[in-house]
């Protein structure tokens, strides 16, 4: 799209750039007046305004100048022509696009929406897509929100504390909301506005400072992440305890395919006296287990029954999760 939009912007100018010149070059050699003058009478000429003439025409002249006026405005017709389709084709085009982007969200079953397309948000949507979720962005910035869809993303160009918005997105169904603008105040409106629409959807909220982090956590965030606490203390890790550190990297990225850390949550209804240790027959490790109102136990006893709403967290390459996830739900 920019290279086309150059491209017109740059016939336009040959076309008005040529007919300047060509119109001084005519009036200097046909009349012999100057630069100036010259130039003054292509302009009142194009221009059709009727000032006083500042050189006498011969009968070359004269005929020059009905020829520059009758070239003149079709070059003019045919720029306006040009610079006109584009523009309504680009405005016609965005529409189209939009309403693609739309019937594409709506079609979605549990989509992730991700508001600011910043470098957090960015990262975050990156990781979110390669995980294979369903992720849509929500952009304010003109420039920010065709990155994002450069990338691939399905995307929507407003404000994303705006009800509508976040509706088009899919906030009714949505999974999960990321609230990653660069502003503190924005994310605090894109919680509670998500909050409003949807009080199910779980929603981590970026925070720069620790005031607003718990103010996220009182108006309805799930989770609270400061990208500079973040970073801190990942930085720290590597440097006191870099093997586990690499290990926790390793299991927690979306595209890694020899191990993996799993949520699952066991749905069930024939599960009969099932065991931790039925779930390690499937070949995961079972990291941790969280029974409903009670804490989380780590490192489960292997004759530990499994029981309806356990939550497990386990470890394990993508076969094994998929077996030990199949047996649950």
């Amino acid at each position: 799209m920019d290279k086309e939009r150059s491209r017109i912007y740059l016939t336009i100018f040959i076309l008005i750039f040529g007919l300047l010149v060509v119109g001084v070059a005519g009036y200097m050699i046909i009349e012999g007046g100057s630069f100036l003058d010259s130039l003054y009478m292509v302009v009142i000429t194009l221009a059709t305004v009727g000032f006083r003439e500042v050189l006498p025409l011969s009968l070359a002249g004269r005929l020059f100048t009905i020829l520059l006026i009758v070239f003149g405005l079709a070059i003019i017709l045919y720029v306006l022509r040009l610079f006109s389709e584009y523009v309504i084709e680009d405005k016609i085009s965005e529409v189209l696009k939009a309403g693609k982007v739309l019937k594409m969200v709506k079609n979605l079953e549990q989509p992730i929406i991700v508001v600011g397309f910043g470098r957090v948000g960015r990262q975050a949507a990156l990781e979110l897509k390669e995980a294979g979720a369903e992720v849509v962005v929500i952009e304010k910035q003109r420039e920010a929100y065709e990155r994002a869809r450069g990338e691939d993303f399905l995307a929507l160009l407003g404000e994303g504390s705006d009800e509508e918005i976040l509706k088009q997105a899919g906030i009714l169904k949505a999974k999960a909301l990321l609230a990653a603008a660069g502003e503190d105040s924005e994310n605090v409106l894109i919680t509670i506005t998500a909050k409003s629409l949807n009080n199910n959807v779980f929603v981590v909220a970026r925070s720069n400072s620790e005031a607003i982090s718990q103010k996220l956590l009182k108006i309805g965030a799930n989770r609270v992440v400061a990208p500079a606490q973040t970073g801190g203390f990942r930085m720290a890790s590597f440097a006191l305890k870099p093997v586990i550190a690499d290990f926790l990297e390793e299991v927690t990225a979306p595209s890694t395919r020899e191990a993996a850390v799993a949520d699952l949550m066991v749905k069930g209804s024939q599960l009969g006296r099932r065991s931790i240790r039925d779930l390690q027959k499937t070949g995961v490790a079972v990291l941790a287990l969280q029974r409903k109102g009670a804490t989380v136990l780590i490192n489960p006893k292997a004759d530990l029954p499994i029981e309806i709403e356990d939550r497990l967290i386990v470890l394990g390459d993508s076969k094994a999760i998929e077996a030990a996830k199949n047996l649950v739900e």
